[in-house]
């Protein structure tokens, strides 16, 4: 048996997040991005980004450049296989202006902060996998039903990524809402700040089981 802490949006939670290490023997942690604190850990930690994130750090992680003990940065698109489950990132945050805009042709649009803006490119990148067990995401789907500041949210972006990966989980972030929802044979979990709540779920026997810490 395995047990994976799925966590999201922990700029300034780590204490948090390390205080839920305490109180159960986690194999692994999975974040939905917003990190923002890139610090060792005493078990694997596997990030997507969101919006608020140190770009240049990451990409010296990502090159090799920079290593953190146990800091995993999961880019977009990339398959991570863990325990026998399979495991795909979708990050960053919508931009309408960025969306349909190629990083190659356009590179000074992805500049600096701006690298926090997901665009079709991800989409394309994630949207060939198969037997996908979980999707995370930083941004939410439209499934979820969740508003925030008062105005619905989520992208149809990732509601098509869904529809097309079928996954049996898809966590996301950024809103900082707990909420919990079944969609089309999918089980929709939104985290709130670690400070709140966390997931976490346990791989035996090739199955997933989940409960919220």
């Amino acid at each position: 048996m395995k047990k994976i802490l799925v966590v999201s949006d922990i700029h300034e939670c780590v204490g948090d997040v390390l205080d839920y290490l305490k109180k159960d023997d986690y194999n692994a942690i999975l974040s939905c991005g917003d990190t923002a604190e890139y610090v060792e850990w005493p078990i694997p930690f596997y990030t997507i980004i969101g919006n608020h994130e140190n770009f240049d750090k990451l990409e010296e992680i990502e090159s090799g450049k920079l290593k953190i003990e146990n800091f995993n940065y999961l880019k977009t698109g990339k398959l991570l296989e863990l325990f026998g489950i399979r495991i795909i990132g979708f990050g960053g945050n919508y931009s309408p202006v960025r969306y349909f805009k190629s990083r190659k042709s356009n590179p000074t649009l992805f500049l600096g902060g701006k690298r926090r803006h997901y665009n079709f490119e991800d989409f394309d990148a994630c949207k060939s996998h198969q037997n996908i067990d979980i999707l995370l995401a930083h941004e939410t789907c439209l499934e979820m039903e969740m508003e925030a500041r008062g105005h619905k949210v989520g992208r149809p972006e990732i509601s098509d990524l869904i529809k097309l990966l079928k996954p049996k989980y898809f966590f996301s972030g950024h809103h900082h809402h707990l909420v919990e929802k079944e969609f089309d044979g999918v089980h929709g979990i939104s985290l709130p700040y670690p400070s709140d709540a966390a997931h976490c779920l346990i791989i035996e026997n090739g199955k997933i089981y989940n409960h919220w810490v």
